[in-house]
């Protein structure tokens, strides 16, 4: 009881506080009131009950200037209790007398309000989130791809150039091939300009047995001298030619001289 006799005496000693400033401020409004607070014992407040109270506010000449709304005494609740609020109004302080419920209701519709804020921003995280996952997904499966395909351009690339290298070796064997073949075909083109030059030389020797034998009247044994001389120059021709072709690497029949 002390208690809440404590509470409603600190409410009746601001509100009388107000009424005593508005009837001063009726009879001389240029006077202003400061510190004014009438004394209050806690005995003169009324019980709790169902009676209505109201407060009048009664100038010096006793007409009513102002009255508060009604309100009963009852006992408090534990959220019933009182808090004093201070807040600046165009440079007057004003004391502001409310329900500790009231101020516990304001944090918590603000706490409310700051939780759905936060909530409504964790789902958009949320979803950045998820974007951010869908989107390094694919990056992955991108990066994956390029990686898959790296790898095969760079095991074309070295069967590309072993294929190369086996080229380039065999390009070289066939060029040292050739070198050897022109080698060989020019002198075979010495060998065979050689042998034309013994053959024309023979030729030429032939012609001239030939005329001697249609000049003179041959005798069998000059005729039997011009054979032998023709089978030996052919016999001398032929092995002449089959050891410049073996030495080559070439073959000739082997010639038979029949008498």
């Amino acid at each position: 009881m002390p208690t809440l006799l404590y509470h409603y005496s600190s409410l009746i000693v601001h509100i009388l506080a107000i009424a005593t400033r508005l009837s001063h401020s009726v009879e001389s409004p240029s006077t202003p009131l400061l510190g004014a607070c009438p004394p209050v014992q806690a005995s003169y407040l009324p019980k709790p009950g169902a009676q209505l109270y109201q407060f009048r506010y009664v100038n010096r000449q006793g007409r009513v200037c102002g009255q508060s709304p009604p309100f009963q005494f009852r006992e408090p609740r534990p959220m019933d209790e009182l808090v004093t609020l201070e807040e600046a109004d165009g440079g007057s302080d004003i004391l502001l007398v409310v329900p500790k419920a009231t101020v516990l209701q304001n944090q918590l519709d603000e706490s409310q309000q700051e939780r759905n804020d936060l909530m409504q921003l964790k789902l958009q995280l949320e979803d950045q989130v998820a974007e951010l996952r869908s989107r390094v997904q694919e990056l992955e499966t991108t990066l994956s791809t390029a990686k898959r395909e790296h790898l095969e351009l760079t095991e074309q690339y070295k069967g590309i150039s072993r294929s190369h290298g086996e080229l380039t070796e065999e390009r070289d064997i066939l060029s040292q091939q050739q070198g050897e073949h022109v080698a060989r075909i020019l002198e075979l083109e010495d060998d065979i300009q050689t042998i034309s030059d013994k053959v024309l030389m023979k030729e030429v020797e032939l012609d001239r047995y030939e005329y001697l034998a249609k000049a003179s009247t041959p005798s069998p044994c000059f005729r039997w001298t011009y054979l032998l001389s023709v089978s030996l120059v052919s016999l001398t021709l032929h092995n002449l030619i089959q050891g410049i072709l073996f030495t080559r690497g070439f073959f000739l029949p082997a010639l038979v001289h029949l008498s």
